[in-house]
């Protein structure tokens, strides 16, 4: 599922299928940075948000254009915000 305001194109379309088959051998909630058939950065953790952030922190810089595939659910926007 992608949750996005506006649709993968097909380069994006191809960085998600390569990064979801890196996640499957990740460990659990996990999250790869991937751009162009190559993974930026990736991160398991008992935490969703956590990993996110983990993994961005972690990411081969720039970020710009690059797609994040995960094996967690987001089920909620409040899953991201911190009280």
């Amino acid at each position: 599922m992608v949750k996005t305001k506006r649709a993968p194109n097909d380069e994006e379309w191809r960085a998600l299928a390569f990064g979801w088959v890196v996640a499957k051998h990740v460990k659990s909630n996990a999250n790869v940075y991937t751009r162009a058939g190559k993974p930026r950065s990736g991160r398991g953790q008992m935490s969703r948000v956590d990993s996110v952030k983990i993994g961005a922190m972690k990411a081969v810089l720039p970020l710009a254009g690059t797609v994040v595939a995960s094996d967690a659910s987001f089920l909620s926007p409040m899953a991201w915000k911190r009280p």
